[in-house]
């Protein structure tokens, strides 16, 4: 499990990377349902984060959640189109 969350996060990394995205200290999220949560914070749900029971997720800062949050929706909607492509 832990092999598969650090190639986890590091396709993460590669991905955001290639987006232009500031990589900065990781944060570890904890899966509960469909959701992933940190520090009690409710986060987006994660249609294609479902392999594991947490992820790591860029943070700039502790109290920047809002700029994972960001990121994370931003990748998860590359994710949908890339998906939606390959359907046509």
């Amino acid at each position: 499990m832990k092999r598969e969350v650090t190639l986890l996060i590091k396709e993460i990394h590669s991905s955001l990377l290639k987006r232009k995205s500031t990589l900065v200290e990781t944060e570890i999220y904890f899966r509960i349902g469909d959701y992933y949560v940190s520090k009690g914070k409710y986060d987006i749900s994660i249609e294609y984060f479902k392999q594991g029971k947490e992820i790591a997720i860029p943070r700039k800062e502790n109290k920047w959640i809002e700029k994972a949050e960001y990121e994370i929706r931003r990748y998860n909607s590359f994710i949908e189109d890339f998906k939606r492509d390959l359907m046509r």
